[in-house]
């Protein structure tokens, strides 16, 4: 299995796709997160919303995520991604 990847503390995210993943934004989390070695989690947070709404919109076409504007789709996950980077933990 690969190394870790250039992005602080992304070694969860080793090999195949993963890697591309915590390459992109391991480092934006650990920029930005109050504790950086939690950027792992976190990165594993804002893919998980990303990926949803690209399940949701390309794969399963569920026709109300489909129908919306790129625009509308940053307006209501931008706070959620925001909040995963950079709120205090729970």
């Amino acid at each position: 299995m690969p190394g870790p990847s250039a992005g602080a503390g992304c070694g969860p995210w080793r090999g195949g796709r993963g890697r591309r993943w915590s390459e992109q934004l391991g480092p934006i989390a650990a920029g930005v997160c109050p504790d950086p070695a939690d950027a792992p989690r976190r990165a594993a947070l804002v893919a998980s919303q990303i990926l949803r709404m690209a399940l949701a919109r390309h794969v399963l076409r569920i026709a109300p995520a489909a129908a919306m504007p790129r625009e509308e789709v940053i307006a209501w996950l931008a706070p959620t991604i925001q909040r995963h980077l950079t709120a205090e933990r729970p």
